[in-house]
């Protein structure tokens, strides 16, 4: 039975990716051990505890590439969202690290990259909220979450008298001058409209900067 759960655990943390460090020091608050040799069953018991906390998921439903509902899929998501704020002037810090601090607070799990489909989707919820409460974003569920992030963006610059033209029609004429095209800016690649958002988010940093 311990070599079993010996095996789970190891499981566990490849499923987790965990290194070194971060795998010791669940087996030490678990266990107050930092090495899993001569540990009892009852201790292998409280690490994969430990481990389904961190967000493991025994005998998981393999993740299936390209799956809009797949972990990896969502994490991404989450990230993107989190960049977004930023560029809405919402959260200060756009790195990893301030994003895995924002998913601690919501689940008690660590970092984002531990969380299940559940979790992860709570995370997504709590950021779309941030954004539709403290920078008036309308998620428009016929459009792509980038088109209501710019267009929140503008709003956001022509409370701040920071654009000229308050108008959503006027947003066109900035995307264009940004991607050098005339695509509508609806109908922007990824690419094309992470662009924009990040030369608005440098706009609204800008306009808020003391004169």
């Amino acid at each position: 039975m311990r070599n079993a759960n010996h095996v789970k655990i190891q499981i566990a943390k490849k499923e987790l990716d965990l290194d070194d460090d971060a795998y010791r020091d669940a087996l030490q608050r678990a266990t107050g051990k930092r090495s899993s040799k001569g540990m009892s069953h009852a201790q292998h018991l409280k690490v994969l505890t430990e481990l389904r906390r961190l967000g493991w998921k025994p005998n998981f439903v393999k993740r299936r590439a390209g799956s809009a509902n797949s972990v990896k899929s969502l994490h991404g998501k989450s990230r993107a969202l989190w960049i977004s704020l930023y560029h809405l002037g919402v959260v200060r810090n756009s790195t990893d690290q301030a994003l895995d601090a924002f998913v601690k607070r919501q689940t008690r799990i660590e970092a984002l990259r531990f969380l299940d489909i559940r979790n992860t989707n709570r995370v997504i919820e709590a950021l779309k909220d941030m954004g539709m409460r403290e920078a008036g974003v309308i998620w428009n569920p016929q459009t792509s979450p980038r088109v209501s992030v710019m267009e929140a963006q503008w709003r956001v610059l022509a409370g701040l008298n920071a654009v000229r033209n308050p108008s959503s029609f006027a947003i066109q004429f900035y995307v264009e001058k940004v991607t050098k095209s005339n695509t509508l800016y609806t109908g922007l690649t990824a690419a094309q409209a992470d662009r924009v958002i990040a030369a608005l988010g440098d706009k609204i940093r800008t306009a808020r900067q003391p004169s």
